[in-house]
């Protein structure tokens, strides 16, 4: 994991730290709220209760340890999450996850801010692809962040209920984190604030 690195976006200080046990409540609620709110206008009332109820299940907690998970926050508050895991063993390609941004702090660099550090994580970790499964209410984002629609699909999240999700993907730019290149470049602390990022 990395040490907290500090960021700035407009008049704001945000902390970028690695997850970890105690903060576990803070994501939970982080990740229920910001999909509660961007996700109404896309998706059923049922819908949202099922992902709400699987965000606080024991497996969830699981999942987020297993993700690189990288926490953003303003003093005391969480106000974003982001991570990545590998996809499969040829050690290509990693699937960035848990990109959330409390609903006030969206379109303030953070969710751009908190991609693009997964990337270079995973970039240092000799991946060269990206992945992502996103919710119908993210893709206008992740495209900004040059993901590509490549399939639609359901994401499961109990044996009754599944989202309805974009499978995106994005190529790291060539030379770019690959253990031959001579050329690495770290993105971990760029701001890029955006209007456009979640």
């Amino acid at each position: 994991m990395y040490a907290s690195s500090t960021l700035t976006s407009l008049a704001q200080t945000v902390e970028i730290k690695p997850l970890t046990p105690d903060d576990m409540s803070d994501v939970r609620y982080v990740h229920s709220a910001a999909f509660r709110v961007q996700a109404k206008a896309y998706l059923s009332q049922s819908e949202i209760q099922a992902f709400t109820d699987h965000v606080y299940s024991p497996r969830y907690g699981d999942k987020l340890a297993a993700e690189n998970l990288t926490l953003a926050w303003l003093g005391d508050e969480l106000i974003g999450t982001g991570g990545w895991t590998p996809v499969n063993d040829n050690g290509a390609t990693a699937r960035i996850r848990s990109i959330f941004v409390r609903p006030l702090f969206t379109r303030l660099g953070v969710g751009r801010c908190l991609v693009e550090r997964s990337e270079a994580e995973a970039r240092r970790a000799g991946f060269t692809q990206f992945t992502l499964r996103a919710s119908v209410n993210s893709v206008g984002f992740f495209q900004t962040l040059g993901f590509e629609i490549k399939s639609y699909g359901v994401r499961n999240i109990d044996a009754e209920q599944g989202l309805p999700v974009r499978f995106m993907r994005k190529a790291a730019e060539p030379g770019v984190g690959t253990s031959n290149s001579s050329n690495k470049t770290d993105k971990s602390s760029i701001v890029a604030p955006s209007p456009s990022a979640v």
